[in-house]
């Protein structure tokens, strides 16, 4: 799998850099978050570095083919809260499957 690198980048803002397995290829993202999603996922501010990672590795791994560049298919902005309104169930799993 891509080698996933998270860095908070000011208030509910991530930069994340996904890398190749060999290493070769690395795309860039942000990731942007928000309280109102927190609060509908039960989840404080501690907890919210933890789900960006949870929904970026899943993220890569459901839209990388198989051999491919990292991340490529993913749009270069990724809003958690539109995220989560078009599919309510993705993040409200991964906080269930992480114990966050």
């Amino acid at each position: 799998m891509s080698h996933l690198d998270v860095r908070a980048d000011g208030t509910h803002r991530y930069a994340a850099t996904t890398t190749s397995p060999d290493g070769t290829g690395s795309v860039e993202h942000t990731v942007l978050s928000d309280p109102d999603l927190l609060a509908d996922l039960g989840l404080g501010p501690v907890e919210e570095p933890l789900l960006v990672r949870r929904a970026l590795e899943q993220l890569v791994r459901s839209t990388q083919p198989r051999g491919g560049e990292p991340g490529t298919a993913l749009p270069p902005v990724i809003d958690l809260a539109r995220l989560h309104a078009e599919d309510p169930d993705l993040l409200r799993n991964l906080t269930l499957r992480t114990a966050l």
